[in-house]
């Protein structure tokens, strides 16, 4: 009788479904597992103070955030350095992360690549971060930093204001290299 039910259901199928479903099930876990990691270690509440902390984990933390925006369209290239734990405000250096990455997706149109790069000397710690997207004129690289300057129609101009305020206020410098259809740096 079992074996007349398992034809009538066609085991064989419904088993392969079930393991598929369980697959899904697991990955989708998985997933929820690295968000709620990601959001930990993004929104480390540090109370101004500076600490030490690792630049990859935080560039990690905000690819993981970022997941959705980037999907299936836009290459990830990650060529990490040795570097050292950094002494930074790290809930402020991961809004930098943000800012920046949500600027070179939102410069790639269809699809594209961001490559991320991080070296380091014995005095210094340097992140590159370059995509393949539209690039900028001069005349607008000369306003990037500007409160409220803003190319976008749903742009507010403030994260990279805000990105460079942050990165002074914590001892270091940015600066952007791009070209018109060549990506931004």
């Amino acid at each position: 009788r079992v074996r007349e039910l398992k034809a009538e259901m066609d085991y064989e199928f419904l088993m392969k479904e079930i393991n598929n479903l369980l697959e899904g099930i697991q990955e989708g876990a998985d997933r929820s597992s690295n968000i709620v990691k990601g959001l930990r270690s993004f929104s480390r509440l540090d109370d101004e103070k500076f600490q030490l902390y690792n630049i990859h984990e935080g560039i990690d933390s905000t690819l993981i955030l970022l997941h959705n925006k980037v999907k299936n369209t836009i290459k990830i290239h990650k060529d990490y350095g040795d570097l050292p734990e950094i002494e930074c405000l790290p809930s402020k250096l991961n809004q930098v992360f943000m800012n920046i990455l949500t600027n070179c997706i939102q410069a790639i149109e269809d699809e594209g690549d961001i490559f991320i790069q991080t070296v380091s000397s014995d005095i210094w710690v340097k992140v590159i971060f370059k995509d393949t997207g539209a690039g900028m004129s001069p005349e607008v690289k000369a306003h990037i930093f500007e409160p409220f300057y803003t190319t976008k129609d749903d742009g507010t101009g403030l994260g990279l204001a805000i990105t460079h305020r942050i990165v002074q206020n914590q001892g270091g410098s940015i600066s952007v290299t791009s070209r018109v259809g060549e990506g931004t740096e």
